[in-house]
């Protein structure tokens, strides 16, 4: 549907001085646009499963897409060339949406078992700070420096440098 010819807009538009060719001139350009909005195609974002984020498509995958990327990657974590083509075609999606779909993946797994290791690891004990039992306290040093310039050092100390 195309709108009416009488409405073209131009740069220099007639003055209206009555509020009724005002309302008139109003009404037709709004029909004007809703025809020409009812005649577009629909964007991707409405039938193919893309959304739109600021300047790029997201795709949404399809139950079914995900279920036969997930069997592929559970059989291969790297899917080769020859494969990658197959599953596209099958799929109905590019190459490249398959490629980056296995990058994606990887990387999940990758933070999934981080953050399963983190998990199963206790966190280290405090380390604290006390006096040995061979000798006196050295002052707030750790145990492990006391030892260092304890007694029992293979290396004789000066006694210059010991309390």
């Amino acid at each position: 549907m195309t709108p009416p010819t009488s409405l073209r807009i131009t740069s220099r538009p007639e003055r209206m001085t009555n509020l009724a060719q005002i309302t008139q001139r109003c009404s037709l350009v709004i029909q004007a646009l809703l025809c020409h909005a009812a005649s577009r195609p629909r964007g991707p974002s409405v039938f193919s499963g893309k959304t739109r984020t600021k300047d790029k498509y997201r795709v949404v995958y399809t139950d079914h897409q995900r279920l036969e990327l997930e069997k592929e990657f559970h059989y291969s974590r790297y899917i080769t060339i020859r494969r990658k083509s197959e599953l596209a075609a099958n799929l109905g999606l590019t190459e490249r949406q398959v490629k980056i779909w296995f990058q994606n993946r990887r990387a999940k797994e990758r933070k999934v078992n981080k953050k399963k290791q983190q998990q199963q690891q206790p966190p280290p004990p405090a380390h604290e700070v006390a006096p040995t039992a061979a000798g006196p306290s050295l002052g707030g040093l750790g145990p492990s420096s006391a030892s260092l310039l304890g007694a029992s050092s293979p290396m004789p100390v000066k006694e210059e440098y010991l309390p």
